[in-house]
């Protein structure tokens, strides 16, 4: 069980990009990791229901809360964090509300330029995985005709007859009489069918 658990962590690791932002001027340096495919459903969560502006604001706010892991010498990687109340007292919160309530104080320039960041680290990920990669690909091959198609099915060269129409009946007599005739055709054409069917069983009885 020790091995897998070092196996994943092998893993997290190899595909963990980091990314310090600094502000030297403001000695302010905060270091950004990707966020777990857990982390973002929880993104999207937060996000459901939103549009337009609204949905992009969260988005920021919520991925930044979980991306941030260090803001100069603080780390923020547990899930509770621990800090001083006005009283003095030891209040406890999840990282994600601390780190929210603290975003939303800051200008948005700031927050979209850590933002920035954090897409940067993404492209760099995607840019990691599909360079290493390698596995055998599935090619579909598309099946060629031998015969050139044309117009609905036609072979090339050749053109589509149209068989001439009947004129639609003028009256409900004509009507019945045209239906009836299609009826006696139908009729006439099974029977053809029923005694070529009968004709060729006789012939094999006989051989």
């Amino acid at each position: 069980m020790a091995n897998l658990k070092d196996l994943f962590n092998k893993i997290k690791v190899a595909f963990t990009v980091k990314k310090v932002v600094d502000f030297d001027d403001f000695n302010l340096h905060f270091e950004l990791e990707p966020l777990s495919a857990m982390e973002e459903l929880k993104v999207l969560e937060v996000c459901n229901g939103r549009e337009g502006g609204a949905f992009v604001s969260e988005l920021k706010r919520s991925t930044l809360a979980f991306s941030i892991k260090r803001i100069n010498e603080v780390e923020f990687r547990q899930d509770i964090v621990d800090y001083p109340g006005e009283n003095g007292k030891i209040l406890k919160e999840t990282k994600y509300l601390f780190l929210v309530k603290h975003i939303d104080e800051l200008p948005a320039a700031f927050r979209d330029i850590l933002f920035e960041a954090y897409n940067d680290i993404q492209t760099e990920i995607e840019f990691l995985i599909n360079k290493n990669v390698k596995f055998e690909r599935f090619k579909v091959q598309n099946v060629t005709s031998d015969v050139p198609v044309g117009e609905a099915g036609i072979p090339k060269g050749f053109r589509k007859i149209e068989e001439p129409k009947e004129p639609e009946p003028t009256d409900e007599t004509e009507r019945l009489n045209q239906q009836v005739k299609r009826e006696a055709e139908l009729v006439e054409s099974e029977m053809s069918v029923s005694l070529s069917d009968a004709e060729r069983e006789l012939a094999e009885r006989k051989s």
